[in-house]
Order: structure tokens, then C-alpha cells, then sequence
């Protein structure tokens, strides 16, 4: 678990953070991470738009999908991990990231 800053993406005038971000931080794997937010989909966007986008992935050149999150989505998304030492710690580091 790293200790450095979020970066967040703006996205319409509001903080978002990438679900990518939200899986390495927490040494968990993407893919799964991204099952689980389209799964449950309707939890998440409960709490504002939902954005999936694509990206390409560093020296590969294929898409891969993932999801920006507002505050209220990903606190949800936080809802469904153990809450571990790790996890706590990241929950404080975005709170200090969306302010």
C-alpha cells in the first residue's frame, strides 16, 4: 500500500477517481473490481452517473475498460472490502483527496 496522494480526474466540474487506481491501491485485481461495479450497477448509480470509458493499457495497445467514480459511488464500492488496516488507510487518503 502506497502513501502518496490520489489523483483525481474532473469530469463534468466534479472529482472522480479511476477504478484502476481503486484496484492497485488496494492490491486487488482490476478485472475483478470491474465485474463487480458492472454487476451491481444499479447500487453505484444510485449515487450519480456511473462513467465506463476505455483505455489502452501501457506497451500492449489494447482497450481495457474501467470506471470513474464520484465520492459516494466509490465509498460504496469501499463497502464491499473487508476493512482491513490497508483498506482504512485508503479510505482516509480519499477523504483527503476529494476534500
Amino acid at each position: 500500500m502506497t502513501t502518496t496522494s490520489l489523483a483525481l480526474t474532473t469530469l463534468n466540474d466534479e472529482p472522480r477517481v479511476d477504478s484502476r487506481l481503486i484496484a492497485s491501491q488496494l492490491g486487488d485485481n482490476h478485472k475483478a473490481l470491474y465485474r463487480l461495479l458492472r454487476h451491481y450497477r444499479a447500487d453505484f448509480q444510485r449515487f450519480g452517473i456511473l462513467y465506463f470509458d476505455v483505455g489502452k493499457i501501457p506497451l500492449r495497445g489494447y482497450p481495457e475498460k474501467f470506471a470513474l467514480l464520484n465520492e459516494a459511488q466509490t465509498d460504496r464500492l469501499l463497502t464491499y472490502f473487508d476493512d482491513t488496516p490497508d483498506v482504512r488507510s485508503f479510505k482516509a487518503r480519499l477523504r483527503a483527496a476529494f476534500g
